[in-house]
């Protein structure tokens, strides 16, 4: 076969954990989790990351190819922690509560949360190990490539749930001993602006029988993350396999969901969710309460019954139009199965057993399954087995078959074409001839775009040899590369726009996570240039504000704790669970990768100048947004709020300001002189000064976009370069700061930034005037909280 594309080929000297469908998994703040034996490797692509490039790792290029460009990637590892925290034996004598795991401790399982549950819009991880402890980890500082910290044990937790519906001691260390783990994505209940309210739950399955719900509190009580929601008997046998569909909306308020439950016996049973979203009875300042009533049934329908064949990988596929689909895997076949609806063409229960792909001498159609993937594009199914050979299941939505007949078999990806690919790609990435007896050992697989480029895990393995091999020994090689030629611009083309359209902020997806497959197939030599065009239309098309005729109501009540927690859980429901905002955000950040690897100085100008008119779209929503809260709580306004209030007036009133954001600022102004606040002032008032939060120097502002930094630098400080003057703060569509000498971003903002990052988020600065930083970069590179805020 011919040489094949490989974008990446990065060496990960580590055993690899047994194979398995999420051994290899996205999290929704675009970052791809591999499952090592002993750590967890968090790695993140460069493109859209316009931060520290220099520290991300790059592998060798595998072969020569003009068409791509080789991808970098941010890497972090969390150590696998090693020490037994729960000795089952020391519990309970009885042989059915015994680990054997515990001999040699290693990790089994990861699930990473939605993106939108902590402070700072980061993803969390639960982590199973093999003495069935469940942990939870999150990042510290940098999450791309900073220390992540173990936050709690959730097996303690799972033993005080269930001390309360344990009939005997066995049955309560049963339901602690987790053998599965499951995290849900954000359920979108279709409110506008979406409230910031966790609506995912955590599925835990026990050694009981049973399955747990679990959900992250809003704030830890005594250094405990989560609260209790749920617990249902599916079986009574383990429940080794847990796998959520998608979120479905079912009503006003309401979204459903379903959670397949593997058993070890080979069956599979249902679990019907559904989530209702309850405005509370009294209403709050600023906004209506809201709650999340949930209800959990065992569903009528069995895909699987009892056959004592285990389940080697489950997954749901989200298809356009029709019922997800539930794919299973036992040794040999593959499993798929509908609900019944009018409209799908097939429902009800599928299977095929496979055929062994002989590109090696130890292929077979026997290995466990290592990756569950669907390509809407060519409506098919491929997956893939350890041994490194891919298997295809075709027209998926319309009548599921192994085989093709026909002119379709020409046009479409056979089994044995893909699995010979794989073979290449080994064969390619190991530099050397390959002994036919080696399989290329694949223990997770991933698509990386909704084209053909995938990624996966792979090692050489000779399945003959017995002899024992080290784990220092082992080398794992995360691939990444095509499978098909998908590559048609208007492909491209469609999939920006859908994701434009499609993106909804009630998901909690990081835009880098979104815009990912976008960003991977522009940067390739020559793709900018030939959709230069097509790129400008869609990026300056217009987008309504759907917050025009969205009040705040005014609060006339005294100012204390619960009304200030109000305050900011509205200003955080207005500026992150705006979809229209969110779209700006998107088309903003793709405005800036597009300036950055335009082809020519006059295409990064016009692409520069969408970036500017994108900035100052999402600055007049803001604005709007803190206008009408901050006339929301005029009479709750002290003397030292003034100036706060003044500087957003003065920004709202600035030339090109929309016509009906001024008048709302120009009110403002007016009541908060009424009230007494603050004496009558003019709109072209500038003689404001501020405090550099980077070298603490009050800086005048001759105007609301310049920062005069002409002062004496402080004792012994050099100034970076004389003709430096202003400090330059660029908010990156993506939210990572960054930061450029003047005149050479898109669109740079320094006072009215200062203003907003000082008063509600956290302070990223760099002072280029005096030439150091003494505040931290924030570590969220996709949405920065304003439960942060200091007021």
């Amino acid at each position: 076969m011919s040489h094949v594309p490989v974008y990446t080929a990065l060496s990960i000297p580590v055993a690899s954990s047994f194979p398995s469908v999420n051994c290899l998994q996205w999290t929704s703040n675009g970052q791809i989790i591999f499952v090592a034996k002993n750590a967890i490797y968090i790695l993140t692509p460069d493109p859209g990351i316009n931060f520290d490039s220099s520290s991300t790792v790059k592998s060798p290029q595998v072969g020569e190819n003009e068409a791509i460009k080789p991808l970098d990637l941010f890497r972090t590892v969390i150590e696998c922690d090693r020490v037994i925290l729960h000795h089952w034996p020391s519990e309970s004598q009885e042989w059915g509560s015994v680990a054997l795991g515990s001999l040699d401790i290693s990790l089994r399982s990861v699930t990473a949360s939605p993106g939108s549950l902590t402070a700072d819009g980061r993803c969390l991880l639960a982590v199973l190990n093999s003495n069935l402890e469940l942990s939870l980890w999150g990042p510290v500082k940098n999450h791309l490539k900073g220390r992540w910290d173990k936050l709690q044990d959730i097996t303690s937790f799972l033993k005080t749930v269930g001390a309360g519906d344990a009939e005997s001691e066995i049955q309560r260390l049963l339901q602690a001993q987790t053998v599965c783990a499951s995290w849900s994505t954000q359920a979108d209940f279709s409110v506008t602006p979406s409230p910031d309210h966790d609506g995912s739950l955590l599925a835990v399955g026990n050694r009981a029988g049973s399955v747990v719900f679990l959900r992250l509190l809003d704030m830890p009580v005594e250094e405990n993350y989560f609260e209790h929601t749920a617990s249902i008997t599916v079986t009574k046998r383990w429940v080794n396999h847990l796998a959520w569909s998608p979120w479905s909306s079912s009503g006003s308020n309401k979204c459903t969901a379903t959670l397949a439950c593997g058993s070890s016996d080979g069956s599979v049973m249902l679990i019907d969710v559904v989530q209702t979203l309850v405005p509370d009875d009294q209403q709050t300042a600023f906004q209506s309460g809201f709650s999340v009533e949930h209800e959990v049934r065992l569903s009528a329908y069995v895909p699987e019954c009892v056959d004592d064949r285990g389940i080697t990988g489950m997954s749901w596929i989200d298809l356009p139009k029709r019922q997800p689909i539930l794919v299973f895997c036992k040794a040999g076949t593959v499993h798929l199965w509908s609900r019944s609806m009018e409209d799908d063409r097939w429902s009800g229960s599928r299977h095929f057993r496979l055929r062994t792909q002989k590109v090696s001498a130890g292929s077979s159609f026997l290995y466990p399954v290592s990756g569950i993937e669907y390509f809407a594009t060519r409506d098919v199914l491929v997956v893939t087995l350890s041994d490194g050979t891919l298997h295809v299941v075709y027209q998926i939505s319309t009548d599921p078959v192994l085989d093709l007949s026909g002119s379709h078999q020409t046009e479409q990806p056979t089994s044995l074409g893909l699995s010979n690919l794989s073979r290449t790609v080994f064969t390619q990435t190991e530099g050397s001839a390959v002994p036919k007896a080696e399989i290329n050992h694949i223990s997770g697989f991933v698509a990386y775009d909704k084209l053909s480029t995938v990624a996966w895990i792979q090692e050489g393995s000779c399945p003959s040899d017995f002899s024992y091999k080290h784990d220092a020994k082992h080398n794992s090689v995360l691939v990444v590369t095509e499978l098909w030629d998908e590559h048609q611009d208007d492909r491209i083309i469609t999939m920006l726009t859908d994701a434009l359209i499609t993106a909804r902020a009630a998901r909690g997806e990081a835009p880098l996570h979104i815009l990912r497959p976008l960003f991977l197939h522009l940067r390739n030599p020559g793709a900018l240039e030939r959709l230069h065009s097509h790129m400008l239309t869609i990026l300056e098309a217009h987008i309504s504000d759907e917050a025009l005729h969205r009040n705040i109501p005014a609060w006339i009540g005294e100012l204390d704790e619960a009304v200030r927690t109000a305050f900011r859980k509205s200003l955080v429901q207005h500026l992150f669970g705006s979809d229209d905002l969110l779209s700006l955000r998107l088309r903003l950040a793709t405005a800036d990768f597009c300036w950055k690897y335009a082809p020519t100085p006059q295409a990064q100008g016009e692409y520069g100048a969408v970036a500017q008119g994108l900035l100052n779209s999402i600055s007049h929503r803001i604005r709007r947004t803190l206008v009408r809260h901050l006339s929301a709580v005029t009479n709750t306004l002290r003397e030292n709020d003034t100036p706060f209030v003044l500087r957003v007036v003065i920004q709202s009133l600035l030339a090109g300001s929309p016509p009906e954001l001024q008048a709302e600022a120009q009110a403002l102004s007016s009541a908060v002189a009424a009230v007494g606040q603050n004496p009558e002032f003019s709109e072209t008032s500038t003689s404001l000064e501020e405090k550099c939060p980077a070298c603490g120097v009050n800086v005048p502002l001759h105007d609301m976009y310049n920062a005069d930094m002409r002062r004496l630098y402080p004792e012994g400080v050099p100034p970076v370069r004389s003709e430096d003057t202003r400090c330059r703060l660029r908010l990156a569509s993506t939210g990572r700061s960054q930061l450029d000498s003047a005149g050479t971003t898109p669109g740079p903002c320094a006072g009215a930034a200062f203003l907003v990052i000082q008063e509600f988020v956290s302070p990223a600065v760099f002072c280029t005037g005096a030439g150091y930083r003494t505040l931290s970069f924030p570590e969220d590179p996709e949405r920065i909280s304003p439960t942060e805020k200091k007021t």
